[in-house]
């Protein structure tokens, strides 16, 4: 009960949706409760720019997909969507 003594004043309050989920830590094998999360390192966040690069300079010269065009007509219909709940 100790766990949960912030909740004492607030009794409507769903205690189970401020459970935290099982995360697992690289380096383990059991599923204990995550004391450090592990984040995006640089490595993978340059890893994923190119190949979201390389994406778009293969819709360039082969594939003709129109990504940009369909990106931004996407990304339109967002900010339009958006506004509408301003």
């Amino acid at each position: 009960m100790a766990k949960n003594r912030r909740f004492q004043d607030c009794p409507g309050i769903n205690r189970s949706a401020f459970r935290l989920l099982p995360v697992r830590v690289a380096g383990t094998n059991h599923d204990s409760r995550a004391t450090e999360r592990v984040g995006v390192t640089t490595r993978i966040a340059v890893i994923i720019f190119v190949l979201i690069l390389a994406l778009f300079a293969a819709d360039a010269l082969w594939l003709h997909w129109n990504l940009p065009v369909f990106l931004g007509k996407r990304f339109l219909a967002l900010v339009e969507y958006l506004s509408f709940w301003r």
